[in-house]
């Protein structure tokens, strides 16, 4: 076991290009070749997606600064790299979002106990099992530290788009995120709407056993799209309004290929939904620094709701609370009102922690 401490020296290459910079002696094995053994025991899949979490440029720079290895790091050290891992303040749009807290805290409390096991530190406990690092005390801190979205910060995006784009585009961005704020789930639920299903006097769409109340704004820029066959774009190149099956929302297409669109099985609802959602991460998450995703802004739409019936002091205990049955039962009747089919609380306190 000596020999395997001796000094050595952490080179990370990473975005940033960072400079090779010795770390003092404690640890017994460095940090990347710790997170290389570890995860070599899980699928190539599990690998990928998790040490995407954990091995990020955050931690090496981290480690530099204070001279101290992963597994050397105390309670209130480890923070402040989640604090690193999470911030969404400033420049940073890559951060974590505070719902893979519980995966990341997961996996760090077994790197933890792996290394413990495996290489008999002495007089080494793991941090991640103590109540400072608990999951719902650190999410609360991380949620009042970051800047939480809300549907205000969509509606000022909305706004720029009719600068940034002409009226036809700007509206079809606007109504698909009203779509998702408004209750449909994916772009799927977008592309499979039909005319029947709108009772255009309530305002009320009927989709998948579910009643949606839809805004007069919305309604308007349905139909507005429904209406419309061609556009041209900023390069005066024309474009196509296409419906898909019949679908009440039309696709903006190539005039060559609307015939493609309209009646083929080509093209599928899962295709439409990915077109649907590119276009809203090319034209306003990539250039609004905005998290504009169908799952986001759903989730948002329902916390939003959440928050009216329930008032948000009490909203925030119940999202916050650890394993309070009486606030589960709110929550799993709430997610059966909506028609969300949730085994486990903590799915729906994750994706709320965004907004409260």
């Amino acid at each position: 076991m000596n020999s395997l401490i001796k000094k050595h020296k952490n080179i990370i290459n990473i975005i940033g290009n960072y400079k090779t910079q010795e770390i003092p002696i404690m640890a017994i094995i460095n940090t990347a070749q710790l997170l290389e053994e570890f995860f070599s025991r899980y699928d190539e899949n599990t690998r990928k997606r998790i040490m995407g979490m954990i091995a990020r440029p955050e931690l090496y720079q981290y480690e530099r600064e204070i001279g101290k290895q992963l597994v050397d790091m105390n309670t209130d050290e480890l923070f402040e790299l989640l604090l690193r891992f999470y911030s969404r303040r400033g420049d940073n749009n890559f951060a974590l979002k505070i719902s893979t807290y519980s995966t990341v805290s997961t996996y760090m409390r077994s790197i933890f106990d792996y290394y413990i096991d495996q290489y008999n530190p002495v007089s080494r406990q793991n941090p991640w099992r103590s109540t400072e690092l608990k999951s719902t005390n650190v999410i609360e801190k991380l949620a009042d530290i970051n800047t939480k979205l809300s549907w205000q910060q969509f509606e000022a995006v909305i706004t720029k788009l009719y600068h940034q784009y002409s009226q036809e585009n700007a509206e079809y961005l606007e109504c698909m995120m009203r779509l998702y704020y408004e209750g449909f789930r994916s772009a799927e639920d977008i592309v499979n709407l039909k005319q029947d299903m709108i009772n255009f006097s309530t305002k009320e769409v009927r989709i998948y056993s579910r009643t949606l109340h839809l805004s007069e704004r919305t309604i308007q820029l349905l139909n507005r799209i429904h209406r419309r066959t061609s556009v041209f774009n900023n390069e005066n190149r024309e474009y196509a309004y296409v419906s898909w099956h019949n679908s009440y929302f039309k696709f903006i297409v190539r005039p060559k290929n609307a015939d493609k669109y309209r009646n083929s099985s080509k093209y599928d609802e899962k295709y439409l939904g990915r077109k649907l959602n590119a276009k809203l991460a090319k034209e306003v998450r990539s250039i609004y620094s905005i998290d504009a995703s169908s799952r986001t802004i759903f989730y948002l739409g329902l916390f939003d709701l959440f928050i009216e019936k329930y008032g948000k002091d009490l909203g925030r205990k119940i999202i916050y609370s650890n394993n309070v049955k009486e606030y589960n039962n709110i929550l799993l009747s709430f997610a059966e009102e909506y028609n969300l089919n949730i085994n486990n609380v903590m799915y729906l306190k994750r994706h709320f922690m965004l907004y409260i």
